[in-house]
């Protein structure tokens, strides 16, 4: 028996993410007034980049159910019409 998963499951388990605690580490630098006068500071940064856990853990509601990741395509329309892989264009995005 196949089991998926959407996108409004898997929203609850986003509120269980908690930011690991890491001690700030500073970077030194040197404010340069002039050719002679340097004054050293250390800068701090306010904002880390954290990820969240794999959702494969949360979202498998019988652990003995493999979880696989399933791509569909939809039309940006009210009813969400699916859209055939094969009438989709390939692109690239830089």
């Amino acid at each position: 028996m196949k089991s998926t998963s959407d996108v409004s499951e898997a929203i609850p388990s986003l509120n269980l993410f908690q930011n690991r605690a890491l001690p700030t580490r500073p970077w030194k630098v040197d404010l340069m007034l002039g050719e002679d006068f340097r004054i050293p500071l250390a800068g701090f940064t306010l904002v880390q980049e954290s990820r969240p856990p794999t959702l494969c853990n949360f979202l498998a509601r019988d652990p003995s159910v493999g979880v696989a990741a399933v791509t569909t395509y939809h039309l940006n329309d009210e009813s969400q019409t699916h859209v055939a892989k094969e009438d989709t264009i390939s692109g690239e995005h830089i």
